[in-house]
């Protein structure tokens, strides 16, 4: 899937949810079903506080850890 080469960008709908997404700025976040991490990384990038990403797939994890550690 493009999402999982290109992160955000890479997802269809991500121009429509970005634009309702809130200010990150100071803020804790919590991601339930992070996937890849694109929307901790986003949320991080946009000068989120504190960011946890959970998901029920242990791999999902550690892809996420790996893809996120690498940019």
């Amino acid at each position: 899937m493009p999402r999982s080469q290109h992160g955000l960008e890479g997802a269809g709908e991500w121009e429509n949810l970005q634009s309702n997404l809130p200010d990150f700025k100071n803020k804790k976040v919590l991601d339930l079903g992070c996937g890849y991490g694109w929307h901790c990384k986003y949320a991080v990038q946009q000068g989120a506080k504190e960011v946890v990403g959970i998901d029920a797939s242990k791999k999902m994890i550690e892809k996420a850890e790996a893809v996120n550690h690498d940019s």
